[in-house]
C-alpha cells in the first residue's frame, strides 16, 4: 500500500497549488512544517455544488440498483 509521502510531491501539491490558483483555498501560514489553508467563500460554492452532484450520482446509482432488483424479482 503507497504512503502518503508518495502521493505528496505529485498530487497533493499539485492539486492544493491548482486550487488556489482557482480562488478555491488561499494559504494562511506555515505550523512546524506544515502549511494551513482556508477554504473561501468559493471554495464552499465549489465544495456545495460537488456535494449535489455526487448526491443525485448517488440517488441515480440506488434507483438503477432497486429497479435491477425490482426486474429480478428480490
Amino acid at each position: 500500500m503507497p504512503t502518503l509521502g508518495m502521493y505528496c510531491s505529485g498530487t497533493l501539491y499539485g492539486s492544493l497549488s491548482k486550487m488556489e490558483k482557482d480562488g478555491l483555498i488561499c494559504y494562511l501560514r506555515e505550523e512546524e512544517k506544515q502549511k494551513i489553508y482556508h477554504i473561501t467563500d468559493l471554495g464552499h460554492q465549489a465544495l456545495d455544488l460537488e456535494l449535489r452532484r455526487i448526491e443525485r450520482l448517488y440517488q441515480n446509482i440506488r434507483e438503477v440498483h432497486g429497479h435491477e432488483k425490482h426486474e429480478e424479482g428480490i
